[in-house]
């Protein structure tokens, strides 16, 4: 994914979740969408486009300028870290999805929003599942 694309998302994204969708909702999810397109190792562009959206989520929401931007950060490296031992299962990628949820939602709001929690997790899950390149079939022509 694309920096400015992901960017173009969290905006979006917090935007919608004041006043339309619940404060936590899809953050795992794109989260983990940009950490998945470099699997080998850290890009700093990628940790400096996590940084600045964090800052979108936490000045659209008004809450505590920073803390999303940590929190983006750490699960990049803990999830760079853990997807170097070649683990490419969905299932890993939508439990990472809902612990940032969970971490995000108790740090910012005091409070773990169940369902929005669920549907990102599953979201991640399906995303995952049907863009592995292990799991694509490719027709030969």
């Amino acid at each position: 994914m694309n920096g400015r694309i992901f960017i173009l998302l969290c905006l979006v994204f917090a935007i919608l979740q004041g006043p339309l969708l619940p404060p936590v909702l899809l953050e795992g999810f794109a989260l983990l969408s940009l950490i998945s397109t470099d699997r080998e190792q850290i890009r700093t562009d990628r940790l400096v486009v996590l940084f600045f959206s964090g800052l979108l989520f936490d000045l659209i929401q008004d809450r505590t300028i920073g803390v999303t931007s940590l929190i983006f950060g750490v699960a990049a490296v803990v999830f760079q870290l853990l997807g170097r031992s070649g683990i490419k299962n969905p299932v890993f990628f939508a439990v990472g999805a809902v612990l940032a949820n969970i971490v995000r939602a108790q740090i910012l709001f005091g409070q773990i929003f169940v369902i929005p929690t669920i549907i990102c997790g599953l979201l991640t899950y399906f995303y995952f599942k049907f863009t592995n390149e292990e799991n694509v079939v490719y027709k030969r022509y």
